[in-house]
């Protein structure tokens, strides 16, 4: 993902109220599980144990208090990445080491352990905290693997040993093919919505045009929209908004609203041309006659070639 989408993202992921909406909707269908008010900052960085490169995640929440927490991870992709569940297990990996990291340090000075605590300094009652991550898709086709397995050439391994190999699952979130969007509280659904239209600039105008919710976006929604329905329309309103200091949500009605009114002028038009083709086809009137009808100044020649593109022949 270039910077543009990966600020995006963040800005409008970075709200906890939709943080916790997102898992809430993806992992309980809804349920409200995770309380968006215990939702914390953490840390993006994670150090793998004896290694100096760190690992940086996109959003990262803790949900719990004190000690008692679990870290809640998102991946934004716009591309599909072919490792996917190999960088998932290496950032949870890493976020596990971090924690061990800790509690080493705090046991530092071994007191009171016992040998088989002393050797890694992680006492019996000693705990990490679990992670939970989402691969949260905004592009158009996941076709990658969704388990270390499917990374793995087992074609030639032993059958009888393939259940023996631990495997490794991601929780991928294709935006885009999501069915349930009703069961996000927040501006998600209308994001979800919008980018399940985002193939047909038709069905994304009659959306916005329909729902009135549409008409009370803020910038960070609207935002995330526009840069992954990878839409230049929506951009230059976004630019236009900004230089005349107006406002985004009638901007984006008004769009919605012209732009069907352009199509409906456009139907017409089509309507009238097809009647005009027939007629010429069963000859009640000739090319010549329909020009001047239509007040069209084309060529003959190139009028009859739409016609019979058209599926109509002359008589």
């Amino acid at each position: 993902m270039n910077m543009e989408k990966d600020l995006v993202d963040y800005a409008y992921l970075s709200d906890n109220v939709r943080y916790a909406d997102l898992f809430n909707g993806v992992l309980f269908g809804g349920e409200q599980v995770l309380d968006a008010e215990v939702l914390a900052e953490a840390d993006v960085r994670s150090m793998s144990r004896g290694k100096k490169r760190s690992r940086t995640r996109d959003v990262v929440r803790k949900h719990g208090k004190n000690t008692n927490y679990a870290v809640l991870g998102v991946e934004n992709q716009e591309e599909v990445s072919y490792c996917m569940p190999l960088r998932i297990l290496e950032y949870e990996t890493a976020e596990y080491a971090r924690q061990m990291a800790a509690i080493r340090k705090r046991n530092k000075a071994g007191v009171g352990l016992s040998p088989g605590e002393f050797l890694e300094r992680y006492r019996k009652l000693d705990r990490i905290n679990p992670c939970v991550s989402l691969v949260l898709f905004w592009g158009e086709a996941w076709d990658g693997p969704e388990t270390l397995k499917e990374m793995m050439n087992l074609e030639d391994f032993p059958e009888h040993l393939r259940d023996f190999v631990n495997d490794y699952s991601i929780h991928l979130v294709n935006v885009r093919e999501f069915e349930d969007t009703s069961v996000f509280k927040t501006d998600l659904k209308l994001v979800f919505d919008f980018l399940k239209c985002a193939d047909s600039k038709e069905k994304m105008k009659a959306l916005v045009e329909d729902n009135p919710a549409y008409k009370d976006l803020d910038e960070d929604t609207y935002d995330v929209m526009m840069v992954h329905a990878h839409s230049k329309e929506l951009q230059k309103l976004r630019e236009n908004v900004k230089e005349s200091e107006g406002n985004m949500c009638k901007a984006l009605a008004d769009w919605a609203a012209e732009e069907r009114e352009i199509g409906r002028e456009e139907g017409i038009e089509q309507g009238i041309l097809l009647c005009a083709y027939k007629m010429i086809a069963c000859g009640s009137v000739t090319v010549k006659e329909a020009l001047a009808v239509l007040n069209l100044n084309g060529e003959e020649a190139e009028f009859v070639k739409e016609m019979q593109a058209a599926g109509y022949q002359l008589p």
